[in-house]
């Protein structure tokens, strides 16, 4: 898958559930999944095994030897952190060299987003910051990495609708929309001046 190789060792930043980890978990040789709620971390050692792996951690301190890991993924976790450029620093410690961190954030830059949805958001969702293009690639340059590539998605007037309804009702907004959904991914490569996300990868 993409910039995955079978032979690679993988670190999840903010697991969760565990979801996300048994998912690149497909296309790697082991993952490690680091989720700071017990809870969370019960329910993914509960459901997922196999050449996945669980402890309990933050990204600001990660319990790792230095050179260890050939990719770090992250799915909408540093918008949480109080002390991302810590956390940058730190995912760029345990990287291989030209090991890589592939992650998505939150953005909500978008004329398709209120400013009090934004506020909102980040208050229900503990948000900590929402990032730009700029202040992410600012950021993962302060801690050392290159090769930096950052792209907003989820960005057109409908994709944007698409998660703001699926914020409110659930998965089952994706079966309801699921009829739209090769039209919204068709718009979505045409539109990649703002976004509700950022992806980033980067290089060590």
């Amino acid at each position: 898958m993409g910039d995955f190789r079978k032979s690679d060792v993988v670190l999840d930043i903010g697991s969760g559930d565990g979801y996300w980890t048994n998912y690149f978990g497909k296309f790697c040789s082991n993952i490690t999944g680091v989720e700071p709620y017990q809870e969370h971390l019960n329910i993914a050692k509960k459901n997922y095994s196999g050449n996945c792996s669980f402890t309990l951690g933050s990204a600001e301190n990660l319990e790792f030897d230095s050179n260890s890991f050939d990719k770090v993924i992250s799915v909408c976790t540093f918008e949480h952190l109080y002390n991302d450029a810590v956390a940058f620093s730190e995912i760029n410690r345990v990287l291989k060299p030209g090991g890589k961190l592939l992650a998505t954030v939150d953005s909500l830059n978008s004329d398709y987003i209120s400013e009090d949805y934004k506020k909102k958001h980040m208050k229900e969702c503990y948000c900590a910051q929402l990032y730009t293009l700029e202040s992410i690639s600012k950021k993962l340059s302060q801690a050392e990495f290159k090769n930096i590539e950052a792209n907003y998605i989820i960005g057109s007037r409908i994709s944007v609708s698409y998660e703001l309804l699926s914020e409110k009702i659930g998965v089952l907004s994706y079966f309801l929309l699921l009829p739209l959904y090769p039209l919204i991914m068709f718009i979505e490569k045409k539109y990649k001046q703002s976004g509700y996300k950022i992806f980033v990868i980067a290089e060590k």
